[in-house]
């Protein structure tokens, strides 16, 4: 048996000996830094995205987008469930 055999059984062991535990705070402090330099880097981004039906036109549909601080209103075109099929 060669010496890299053992050392990577040995590398083997210490993974499977991994306490959920430890591992779980490891994951949530991983996030939490990745959370901290995401909210650094680009603030709090807010998205929402909403179909509306407006009564006085009935067949378009309207979409209001937002994202962070920039919005969008718009009427893309009629409901899919308004257009011809094949």
């Amino acid at each position: 048996m060669s010496a890299e055999t053992g050392e990577s059984k040995v590398e083997e062991k210490k993974d499977a000996e991994v306490n959920p535990e430890e591992e779980l705070k490891r994951q949530q402090q991983d996030t939490k830094a990745v959370q901290i330099l995401r909210t650094e880097t680009i603030r709090n981004v807010r998205r929402s995205k909403v179909f509306v039906w407006m009564a006085n036109t009935c067949d378009l549909m309207g979409v209001f987008d937002q994202a962070g601080n920039i919005v969008t209103v718009e009427t893309p075109g009629i409901w899919n469930v308004l257009a011809y099929k094949a």
